[in-house]
């Protein structure tokens, strides 16, 4: 794995950091608490799910690999759920079918699940994402799962259950932000069949409806 490192505009040369567990998404933040950012590799191997590059602040990294408790987990997101400021990893599991909260203990040295989120039906959640979806100033975490009828978006507002949103056609869960400036996150999405970005809008208590918005390359704004 290459670093680089910000130096005057430009960056530095690359520091090499060996990796014996290739990561399926790699993120970075403050996962442990000290105020130096880390990197979390994601889905390395079954023996190395999670690897903590735990930042000194120097440039240097301590490698921690961590095998996660429980079945394995498919899609991960990063954000603050737990109500630390140190950042959390959500992963989806097919068993128990759902989400789980997974943070990292610095006094015991490994990721603890500090939430479970309950899932509904059989198919597994294809994609997760973290944002605030109610307004409260607080990362709520979003799923999607593929259904016959299209794709269901499952909410979790502060870290509740929510009702499912139902859309006509299964999509790739990307982000979350807010893109109509009303103080709460709107789910940014692609569709597997198009060249378009969507925008779902949730009213809240993000339970209420949904609108499913397209943005085509090109477009100034979009269309409802």
């Amino acid at each position: 794995m290459s670093l680089l490192f910000g130096e005057a505009g430009s960056f530095a040369e690359p520091v090499v950091t060996p990796s014996t567990h290739p990561p399926m998404d790699l993120r970075a933040g403050d996962f442990d608490g000290d105020g130096n950012a880390d990197l979390v590799a994601l889905g390395g191997t079954y023996e190395a799910e999670i690897v903590l590059y735990r930042g000194d602040g120097m440039g240097g990294l301590v490698v921690e690999p961590h095998d996660v408790p429980g079945d394995e987990f498919f899609f991960a997101a990063v954000g603050a759920v737990a109500g630390e400021p140190r950042l959390d990893v959500v992963v989806t599991r097919a068993a128990p079918l759902g989400a789980e909260v997974l943070e990292y203990e610095p006094g015991t040295g490994v990721f603890a699940t500090v939430a479970t989120m309950p899932g509904v039906g059989v198919t597994l959640y294809d994609g997760v994402a973290i944002g605030d979806i109610d307004g409260d100033a607080a990362g709520d975490v979003v799923a999607h799962r593929e259904v016959i009828t299209g794709g269901q978006i499952q909410t979790w507002p502060q870290l509740m259950p929510g009702q499912g949103l139902p859309v006509e056609r299964p999509i790739r869960l990307k982000s979350i932000a807010d893109v109509d400036g009303d103080g709460r996150g709107e789910l940014l999405v692609t569709s597997v069949d198009a060249l378009a970005v969507h925008v779902v809008y949730v009213d809240a208590p993000c339970v209420q409806s949904s609108r499913l918005v397209r943005v085509e390359p090109g477009d100034r704004g979009p269309r409802r």
